[in-house]
């Protein structure tokens, strides 16, 4: 039986848990340092705390780091076995052949990966977002609902884009950035800054 542990078992986890049933995993469990052992998510049951998790890796098929904050993912998969990592994408997501998606990494419904889009490890590609050919985004970004990338865009690692934001094409997203929700990206966004509105404009402090 295709088994798969999924580490995280808050909303963002549950989505997770709905694609991999979507995706042929007969048995999903979670684990979850926050919830109780036995709390139900939809049909799926805790089993245990993360520790217990790594204890066990050998016990699935796979698995899947389900947490929606980019830091704590990067922190939690680097204590899983890389060779358990994998990639979930929603069968009604559309990914080009010629598209190149890391392990860790979610592409929920709807979502467009067009070609030569290259995708890094750990990273959340939201429902109905859009990644255009020859665009990059770096490992633990954050794509979320709705937003579009034009072609060439680059995206760094830790990046949080909005929901229904746009990024013309050529543009680059620093590092650690965080683009505001429906904001238009027209020039490139600094490093571990934070851009707001139309046309998007640094936030200031």
């Amino acid at each position: 039986m295709k088994s798969l542990a999924i580490v995280g078992a808050g909303g963002h986890g549950g989505v997770v848990a709905d694609i991999a049933s979507q995706s042929g995993f007969k048995l999903i469990d979670f684990y979850d340092d926050s919830k109780s052992i036995g709390t139900m998510v939809g049909t799926w049951i805790v089993k245990g705390c993360v520790k217990d998790l790594l204890q066990q890796q050998d016990n699935y098929a796979g698995i899947f780091v389900a947490i929606g904050h980019n830091e704590m993912r990067s922190i939690l998969n680097e204590k899983i076995d890389p060779e358990k990592q994998i990639t979930l994408i929603h069968p009604q997501a559309v990914v080009s052949t010629f598209a190149n998606i890391g392990s860790g990494t979610v592409v929920m419904p709807g979502a467009i990966i067009n070609a030569f889009a290259k995708i890094e490890n750990g990273v959340i590609i939201n429902s109905a977002a859009v990644i255009e050919h020859d665009c990059q985004v770096g490992n633990y970004a954050h794509v979320s609902p709705g937003a579009i990338l034009a072609g060439n865009v680059t995206v760094g690692e830790y990046s949080w884009l909005g929901a229904n934001c746009s990024i013309r094409q050529e543009i680059s997203v620093g590092a650690n950035a965080v683009v505001g929700m429906g904001a238009v990206v027209v020039e490139n966004v600094k490093q571990a800054t934070t851009v707001v509105g139309i046309p998007a404009k640094e936030l200031s402090e």
